[in-house]
């Protein structure tokens, strides 16, 4: 520990106000949340952009709404997006019994993902004046240093420091991994 703690005086990490790990939905939506705090912001994500990935396609009125709240003309962008379906009914299967249909009331599409990242992304760069981003960063080490929190790489000895970290990282984290953290 003590030969960390002298690489890190030696050569001092950037310093953030917020790390967001996780530049996905969760990830840029909190760092749209934040835009207009004045923080200095890094989303770091361990892929390049644009990215696909399957899960969760559909962006629904509840949603919709939050985003609305603190990115309105994404969600204004997201409406005259091409690529893209609206969601107007779901048809429900249970246990062989006759399908039944739910009917949307609220707006709702359904978006690749590849395209719905990359706009969200867009907007929480476009939006924090602060707010940045590193490509291709896997964060495998976290520690604190005297009230400041060090996340980073240990094979590329790659670090960044801020007061706060936020795990946006998905299903398969290494906070959760790590979950003495």
């Amino acid at each position: 520990m003590q030969n960390f703690v002298d690489h890190i005086n030696s050569h001092p990490p950037k310093h953030y106000d917020v790390i967001i790990v996780g530049a996905g939905p969760a990830g840029t939506s909190c760092a749209l949340a934040l835009a207009k705090s004045n923080l200095k912001i890094l989303l770091v994500d361990k892929e390049s952009f644009p990215r696909d990935k399957i899960c969760g396609d559909a962006v629904v009125g509840r949603s919709i709404k939050t985003l609305f709240k603190f990115a309105p003309q994404l969600i204004d962008e997201l409406r005259e997006f091409e690529q893209k379906e609206r969601i107007s009914t779901t048809r429900i299967f249970i246990n062989q019994k006759k399908p039944f249909n739910i009917y949307w009331n609220n707006e709702a599409y359904c978006i690749k993902r590849i395209h719905f990242d990359a706009l969200l992304l867009k907007h929480a760069l476009i939006n924090g004046q602060q707010t940045s981003i590193n490509y291709n960063t896997i964060i495998n080490d976290v520690t604190h240093i005297n009230g400041i929190i060090m996340v980073g790489n240990k094979e590329s000895n790659t670090y960044f420091s801020a007061n706060i970290v936020v795990a946006a990282d998905g299903s398969q984290s290494f906070w959760q991994k790590n979950s003495s953290i």
